[in-house]
């Protein structure tokens, strides 16, 4: 089961879905665009708490 938040607080009404899950502390969140950021924490991504950037800058 896949989880997904549409979200205002998520980078201003965009959609972000859990794409792997390993654990509490560790999940990786594809955004509608593509981008993917990895190594989130669950609550963040509830929370809407997760910014829309890329991790390798």
């Amino acid at each position: 089961m896949r989880n997904i938040l549409t979200h205002g607080q998520i980078s201003g009404l965009t959609k972000a879905t859990v794409i792997e899950d390993f654990g509490c502390n560790d999940i990786t969140i594809q955004f509608e665009d593509g981008l993917i950021r990895k190594h989130r924490r669950r609550d963040k991504f509830r929370e809407g708490n997760i910014a829309h950037y890329r991790d390798d800058k």
